[in-house]
């Protein structure tokens, strides 16, 4: 089982992410642009913290279409009334291509999303429509939005590779993603069908160098495979974990090629 691994990895010295002293500091910072919107933040395991982080992207997205909206309006206020409705929504066109190529977005269902906690129409609003804005019933959305927000899992993996957190998206398949977060130094294999999450935790004082793309993709991909033997192999031979931990997966893959495995 996995979970043997899991432990073994776990069993020397496991950080958990609120506990770093750069992410404490990240914490306190999001914490005032959700109290800001009356939005919870949820920071019991280290997964509320990533999905807290694409949360906090697309405040951050939401509010550069907003500003730069309303300087627009101020920079025109002479002349805007002026405008009729096609002038007016050119003019905010033209300065949200601004906007969008400083934000990050991915696509789900042919629509572009750059506010993970709505949900595809209010996206496209913002994406195509924010001459919408000009409306009384849309004002309120810029700062009372609670009651439109949805879960950021209902984009599953997709955040993720958008770069929506500090955590490097790996692999995903249909049971869930991995994810690599170089503060824990861990690997996460996230599940999309409730909120379980493994973490498979390396030695926090190997130098972040240490932790590249090749190396963390082969044990993604192994982890995502069956192979408990192969999976102790690639953990050992990358290099990531400390001698102590090394001699107790090497001693648990003897027991299993005892028992047959």
């Amino acid at each position: 089982m996995k979970q043997n691994i899991i432990r073994i990895l776990n069993s020397s010295k496991t950080t958990s992410i609120k506990n770093i002293p750069q992410i404490k500091t990240k914490i306190k910072i999001m914490k005032i642009k959700f109290n800001k919107y009356d939005i919870k933040m949820l920071k019991k395991t280290d997964k509320d913290f990533f999905e807290s982080e694409i949360i906090y992207q697309s405040i951050l997205n939401k509010e550069m279409f907003e500003e730069n909206y309303e300087r627009l309006k101020i920079e025109l206020f002479d002349i805007w009334d002026n405008f009729d409705y096609l002038e007016r929504k050119k003019c905010i066109d033209d300065e949200m291509l601004k906007v969008k190529d400083l934000t990050n977005y991915f696509i789900y269902d042919d629509k572009i999303i750059r506010i993970a906690f709505f949900d595809t129409l209010l996206n496209s609003l913002y994406e195509n429509q924010m001459i919408i804005f000009d409306l009384p019933q849309y004002y309120k959305l810029e700062k009372q939005f609670n009651d439109k927000m949805i879960s950021v899992k209902q984009y599953r993996s997709l955040p993720y590779k958008a770069g929506f957190s500090s955590s490097l998206f790996l692999k995903d398949n249909n049971e869930g993603y991995l994810l690599f977060n170089e503060y824990t130094k861990a690997i996460y294999h996230v599940y999309y069908n409730n909120d379980k999450y493994d973490k498979y935790q390396f030695d926090p004082y190997k130098n972040l160098s240490h932790f590249n793309n090749e190396v963390l993709l082969t044990i993604a991909n192994t982890i995502i495979g069956d192979n408990e033997l192969d999976l102790i192999d690639k953990i050992v031979e990358s290099g990531l974990c400390s001698k102590y931990i090394n001699l107790k997966l090497n001693k648990y893959k003897k027991m299993l090629l005892k028992r047959g495995v």
